[in-house]
């Protein structure tokens, strides 16, 4: 009983309607595609300004660590005389010239000022610096024999010598090892 040119009239409005439909979806998709990339670029942006942060931050810390290590690259620190105060010395480390040296005051040597001083120096550098790491060397001139004198009294190895200079190690691990006890 159906009317056949309008259920052929029907049928055309109903692929009409489809194809409306379909299109509106297709633009729907396009929409959602759109949104979801500007999402991604969101995230992505928010990502890469974290990381950028990051770095930023890494960097500050890095040249901090390097200010702080260098500051303790090179020491140098004054040898007092405890019951008078008096200054009898110095003695110092440098890590950049793999260097410890000492000097007491002419009125003062022979009374081992140098060797409590190294001694004390080693302790401080063990306990707070992994010393392993650098190599440290007193280094003495051959005919200078009150301070070769200090180096062995202090248990430290004559490890290369050349025409006018002897280099003992400072921080060899038997010595680390006596001087942790």
């Amino acid at each position: 009983n159906f009317n056949r040119p309008s259920f052929k009239k029907m049928i055309r409005e109903l692929k009409e309607k489809q194809e409306q439909v379909q299109a509106e979806l297709r633009s729907l998709d396009a929409v959602v595609d759109s949104s979801i990339s500007k999402e991604e670029e969101r995230i992505m942006a928010s990502f890469y300004d974290t990381q950028k942060k990051k770095e930023e931050t890494i960097v500050l810390v890095n040249r901090k660590n390097k200010e702080n290590l260098f500051s303790l690259m090179s020491q140098t620190f004054y040898i007092v005389k405890e019951d008078t105060n008096e200054i009898v010395g110095m003695i110092s480390y440098n890590f950049e010239k793999e260097n410890i040296s000492y000097n007491i005051k002419s009125k003062f040597r022979g009374n081992h000022y140098a060797s409590k001083a190294l001694s004390l120096m080693l302790e401080l550098l063990n306990q707070n610096i992994h010393i392993c790491e650098y190599k440290l060397y007193v280094k003495v001139l051959k005919e200078n024999i009150p301070s070769i004198n200090t180096a062995l009294r202090c248990n430290l190895p004559l490890v290369k010598s050349n025409d006018s200079v002897n280099f003992y190690l400072a921080n060899h691990e038997k010595l680390l090892t006596i001087n942790k006890q």
